[in-house]
């Protein structure tokens, strides 16, 4: 049985991991969802918090590593899969994972951790000033 698509939009709970393997890299990061509702009043509430740990292998891990830090807001579409092993006890527990094939990050989360770019514009007078004798 194929293991269905999953697309989840959260915010990192912690910086991501890089592990290299010896034929490519594997990221893991745990990424908070929240579930909003409306009260009576109107005001928004949090109904329901979920986690979820999401691997992302190869070249785009490597791009993950380098873009993504703790908080930022994240789009991950993947493949949900379980595995099972003991814990220390011999117990025998099961985890739900999401194996990413792709991510994106919300820019707007990028505006509040790094110091914008300086842009020079002209005029807009030098920008459009054309001459009144230029075609179109």
């Amino acid at each position: 049985m194929a293991n269905p698509n999953i697309t989840i939009k959260g915010n990192l709970a912690s910086d991501p991991e890089i592990r290299s393997l010896p034929s490519t890299k594997v990221l893991k990061m745990r990424v908070i969802t929240n579930d909003w509702f409306k009260d009576d009043k109107g005001d928004f509430k949090n109904k329901d918090t979920s986690g979820w740990t999401v691997e992302v292998w190869g070249e785009l891990a490597e791009t993950a590593y380098n873009t993504l830090r703790k908080g930022d807001n994240v789009t991950v579409m993947g493949v949900i899969k379980e595995r099972s092993f003991d814990d220390k006890e011999g117990n025998k527990r099961y985890v739900v994972e999401i194996k990413a094939s792709s991510v994106a990050l919300d820019l707007s989360a990028v505006s509040t951790r790094k110091q914008k770019a300086s842009v020079t514009t002209s005029s807009s007078q030098d920008i459009w000033d054309v001459g009144m004798d230029t075609p179109f």
